[in-house]
């Protein structure tokens, strides 16, 4: 933070004096998406000036000799390197919100009159500057179609469906995450062994090939990582140990041929948790009408979802739930990781139990999940407290971006006035009933047709 401050100071001291034209046009046009690597790069430099002013400074002063000199040139030196890496440390986990600021005033150094009060951070900006909007590749990163695929994907297939994997019988990958559904079960918590629940909702499994991290903590760093989870899970799927798995798959005649044909050896827990992974790529939604309209269809979003999806922007939703993957947890630029809820005076934090689960190493950290058929996977957030997708889209307005709500259908500007008193009209920063309905409106056009898949198991 006082890197940050310092860096906000040194930005308008570089205003005052019609110095720095090249870094006031990098910060105006890159504003609230500029990587944070930027930030990173500036203290860094900016911090190794001023070790380097200061202990030259001190050394003359002080009469130091030249042994002296760098003693206390590299104990300064790691006082600027904690700092950094603190930094670094604290904005991957959660963008500082004063960062909002720091790029608002940044785009504002190229204006001549700039006496207006500080104003809180709004979000991003749709129109400074435009970022267009992407659809998703044809296929996921790592995936190539070709024969050994397609019949990885065929092991891959049955042992998604195979009950066989779980100590009862019962459980199958595709019991808490059926395809048809949206890639998950529909309940608060998914059912496992003899009627178990475990303690979070049930992600889907729908366009998963796209994400970098798993499971609502984020631990599991592939779909391979993430498909052994559930095998030894005492509340999904109870198996006792990986090799129980590996047992059971090596006991059928057919899957031995299977995996000696594409893997040119028998099953083990790494060829398993591949193949079922392989299968899990193919596990894509067809085109949305988002995707429809981002490939020129202009009539495919109605004009309530054009209006979401430019709130969507504006109010900052898109800073976490970046396109085309609508999370940045798809992103290989930035952490998949945000704080939840950001805002703790909110009502709905006791109303839907949102603090009572700590997430990642109990700091309240999650993996941001993908909003892509969102209509389809209530219920919503890590417990499965929230049914009603436009009451979640309140909540996140609520909780993780500080917005207050208006009765009135269509917002009021607010006002402001500069030191001579001359009004400035600026957004609003509460959101009608109209704006979550429209926001709700856009993300159910993020849905798109689930993929049909033949349970191999069935007769």
């Amino acid at each position: 933070m006082l890197l940050l401050k310092v860096l906000e100071k040194t930005l308008l001291s570089y205003h005052e004096a019609k110095a720095g034209l090249f870094l006031r046009l990098s910060l105006s046009r890159c504003g609230e998406r500029m990587e944070i690597s930027v930030y990173i790069l500036i203290a860094l430099i900016f911090g190794s000036l001023c070790l380097v002013l200061v202990s030259g400074e001190l050394s003359s002063r002080l009469d130091l000799s030249v042994a002296g000199r760098i003693i206390l040139g590299c104990l300064m030196g790691f006082g600027v390197l904690g700092v950094s890496l603190k930094a670094i440390l604290l904005v991957s986990l959660q963008p500082a919100p004063s960062l909002a600021w720091i790029s608002t005033e940044a785009r504002s150094l190229g204006r001549n009159d700039r006496t207006v009060s500080k104003v809180e951070p709004r979000g991003l900006s749709y129109s400074d500057p435009p970022q267009a909007w992407r659809s998703l590749p044809s296929l996921p990163p790592g995936v190539k179609e070709s024969d050994s695929f397609e019949k990885q994907v065929t092991i891959g297939r049955r042992l998604y469906f195979d009950r066989r994997l779980s100590k009862t019988g019962t459980v199958s990958c595709a019991s808490c995450h059926i395809i048809g559904l949206g890639g998950d079960d529909g309940k608060k918590q998914s059912t496992g062994i003899n009627g178990l629940e475990g303690t979070r909702n049930a992600p889907t499994v729908i366009n998963a090939a796209y994400m970098r991290r798993f499971f609502w903590d984020g631990r599991a760093s592939s779909l391979a990582d993430q498909a052994k989870g559930p095998l030894t899970n005492p509340v999904e799927m109870g198996l006792e140990t990986l090799d129980q798995a590996v047992a059971i798959v090596a006991d059928d005649p057919e899957y031995v041929k299977l995996f000696r044909e594409i893997y040119s050896s028998p099953p083990g827990i790494d060829q398993i948790a591949d193949a079922i992974a392989a299968f899990e790529q193919t596990l894509i939604a067809g085109p949305s009408a988002y995707d429809r309209f981002v490939a020129g269809e202009n009539e495919a979003l109605s004009p309530s979802q054009l209006r979401g999806m430019k709130l969507f922007d504006e109010v900052g939703c898109r800073s976490c739930h970046e396109d085309p993957w609508f999370t940045v947890a798809g992103a290989s630029h930035s952490s998949p990781y945000r704080v939840f809820p950001l805002y703790r005076n909110s009502v709905y934090l006791a109303r839907y139990d949102l603090l009572e689960d700590k997430g990642r190493n109990e700091a309240g950290i999650w993996r941001v999940p993908s909003l892509r058929n969102v209509e389809r996977t209530a219920p919503y957030f890590h417990n499965g407290s929230v049914t009603d997708l436009e009451e979640a889209v309140r909540i996140m307005a609520s909780v993780q971006r500080g917005r207050p709500f208006t009765a009135e259908q269509f917002r009021r500007p607010e006002i402001q006035r500069d030191t001579a008193g001359r009004p400035i009209l600026l957004e609003s920063a509460a959101l009608s009933d109209q704006d979550i309905r429209d926001i709700t409106n856009f993300l159910k056009g993020l849905t798109g047709r689930m993929p049909f898949v033949e349970n191999p198991w069935s007769p």
